[in-house]
């Protein structure tokens, strides 16, 4: 999928300038959904997804917006086990004694950055490659979130899966976490020892997430365990 903007190859008579005088303001009124229909990024070509300077095409945007809905349905429970039993085994194995509250906190604002209106911009095919064996990256100055071919090739859940990745990568934008480590025994480590830390690495909130245990409270309820979907 490409777009490229409309060029004029009709240029105006010597002297005079399209938007000068009531003739010129009326040519860009009408012309003006035509210039809104090709402005090639930042402009929704599907509600909900916005388009980034290197496009998407419908079959990727459809895999990233299942992966956005995927996350924050696991999210919700995650939270919901967070807020339910704080020092539930799952809670220390990847936070150890971190505090409660900023984790409660920093998963609300990933959560919160899932939705629609408050995403940043989404790239595909990027014009620059990414480095070999990455999935995605994130750019905090920017505020956008590229995706790698490898992205596309991960599951759709499990560990490294492709909402996993929506997790980790937002984390670095909207939390400002780092990658201190990566891998699930070296995460898990980093918690035993260095909880404080491990409140900042982008795997840790990932995993928490994506490695929820197979029963976990329900969004919205206290100590009523609900089982994962098939397949989770």
């Amino acid at each position: 999928m490409t777009a490229e903007a409309i060029r004029d190859t009709h240029p105006p008579s010597p002297g005079r300038r399209p938007g000068r005088g009531p003739a010129g303001l009326a040519l860009l009124l009408a012309m003006a959904p035509f210039l809104a229909a090709a402005a090639p990024s930042g402009v929704p070509d599907k509600p909900g997804m916005p388009v980034a300077p290197d496009l998407c095409t419908a079959g990727q945007r459809a895999t990233i917006e299942a992966a956005f809905g995927e996350a924050g349905t696991r999210l919700a429970a995650a939270i919901a086990l967070l807020e339910s039993a704080p020092e539930d085994a799952h809670v220390r194995r990847w936070f150890g004694g971190a505090r409660r509250k900023l984790l409660r906190v920093n998963l609300g604002l990933i959560a919160a950055a899932l939705r629609p209106e408050a995403r940043p911009a989404l790239i595909c095919n990027p014009s620059r490659p990414c480095d070999a064996g990455n999935w995605a990256r994130a750019s905090t100055v920017g505020r956008s979130l590229t995706f790698c071919p490898r992205f596309f090739d991960s599951p759709a859940a499990g560990q490294d899966s492709r909402f996993g990745v929506v997790i980790h990568e937002l984390s670095h934008i909207v939390i400002g976490t780092r990658d201190a480590t990566y891998q699930p025994a070296r995460s898990e480590a980093l918690a035993r020892d260095e909880p404080r830390v491990a409140a900042t690495n982008a795997d840790n909130y990932e995993y928490f997430v994506e490695l929820l245990p197979e029963s976990r409270p329900a969004p919205g309820s206290v100590g009523k365990p609900e089982p994962l979907p098939s397949g989770g």
